[in-house]
């Protein structure tokens, strides 16, 4: 578990400064994401590297597609394995649908789509104090893309899909 804290240290630097579209520091996201990866280890059974590349991957999850991160010094830094991680949960571009985007996320393995689901979670779970327009356009997403939560994860698609319903009823009655 010796590569967790250098994975911490280096999103920590790579996010310094950066915000969510709730006003919370990115680093609060992604080590809540880790924590949420983590306790799926824990929950699982996963030991040893298996455990020790899921949180890395999560912690890392977004250093790609929001640092100026390079795929090369991410895997040299933490291996390959969780710069194949990393980069399937790493958005090509900023519109991508989510079919093309999920569909590499589950090619990444099963990794990717554990720390994709912690991550999907996290933000279900954020978006109950986002702005409402937001909130609104980013649930109708996640609601679309069941389906196929549905076939690359079907063991944590009724997890999203709980929470989902859970923040959509809050939301209506705000």
């Amino acid at each position: 578990m010796n590569k967790i804290p250098a994975a911490l240290a280096f999103a920590q630097v790579g996010h310094k400064g950066q915000t969510r579209p709730g006003g919370e520091s990115q680093i609060e996201h992604v080590m809540r994401v880790a924590l949420i990866a983590a306790q799926f280890a824990c929950d699982n059974g996963l030991l040893g590297s298996d455990a020790e590349d899921l949180i890395v991957s999560a912690l890392l999850h977004d250093v790609l597609e929001d640092t100026d991160t390079t795929d090369a010094a991410l895997a040299e830094q933490f291996g390959e394995r969780v710069a194949r991680v990393v980069r399937a949960l790493s958005h090509e571009e900023e519109e991508e649908p989510d079919a093309v985007y999920l569909r590499r996320v589950a090619v990444g393995g099963c990794l990717a789509v554990t720390v994709k689901r912690s991550d999907r979670l996290d933000n279900l779970n954020t978006l109950r104090h986002a702005p409402p327009e937001f909130r609104e356009r980013k649930l109708a997403e996640i609601r679309s893309a069941l389906p196929l939560w549905y076939e690359i994860d079907p063991d944590g698609a009724p997890l999203i899909e709980e929470l989902l319903r859970e923040v959509e009823h809050v939301s209506s009655t705000a």
